[in-house]
């Protein structure tokens, strides 16, 4: 069965909630089933259902913990005290 970008989406969304409430067993039967169903392999299965978006990043200054909250219009915060460009990349250029 061949699927379209937008049917695979709506599956996943309705998959994602309740694999993260299932059990261990539940979430054996439910990945069979979603593999078959979306197309994608087991692995891939695991990795997609198991997302859970970021929240919070949290970047050491000197020693010290900075927590951030991404937002959608903000991409980038430029620390002055460090003179970093902090990306919410696992990425930090130092000017």
């Amino acid at each position: 069965m061949w699927l379209n970008m937008k049917e695979k989406q709506a599956i996943t969304m309705e998959y994602m909630p309740r694999h993260h409430k299932a059990t261990k067993k539940e979430k054996r039967a439910m990945l069979d089933e979603f593999t078959r169903l979306a197309g994608h392999h087991r692995k891939s299965a695991v990795r997609v259902l198991s997302y859970k978006p970021v929240n919070e990043l949290t970047v050491y200054e000197h020693g010290v913990a900075v927590k951030f909250k991404p937002e959608k219009s903000v991409q980038s915060v430029f620390s002055h005290q460090s003179g970093c460009f902090l990306t919410f990349y696992p990425l930090a250029v130092c000017l």
